[in-house]
């Protein structure tokens, strides 16, 4: 279906995704640091989406894709970073409810 859409809708849909990242992972990001906890994530998880969202990223960059698919793919990576970091930061606290 992706195929038969104008090129300038899925942009537009890609570009429609940074707000939702944000407010979302964002969101996720603030929650850790108030918890002081990452919760029950998994490192293998955290290590797997991170790799997916650095090759995504890589091969869109060698391929030469335009930059309005480069910044949603850079932003998870982004996030995966933070949120991986906040594992490894938080690893062995049980966290306290912010309330």
């Amino acid at each position: 279906l992706l195929t038969a859409a104008p090129i300038s809708w899925i942009k537009l849909v890609m570009n429609c995704l940074l707000p939702v990242m944000l407010f979302d992972k964002g969101g996720q990001v603030l929650n850790h640091y108030r918890n002081k906890s990452t919760g029950q994530l998994a490192g293998a998880t955290l290590l797997l989406q991170w790799l997916q969202f650095t090759g995504r990223l890589c091969t869109t960059l060698i391929s030469g894709a335009a930059a309005d698919f480069i910044a949603p793919m850079a932003l998870n990576v982004f996030f995966a970073t933070v949120i991986g970091s906040q594992w490894i930061i938080y690893r062995g606290n049980k966290g306290e409810k912010a309330e």
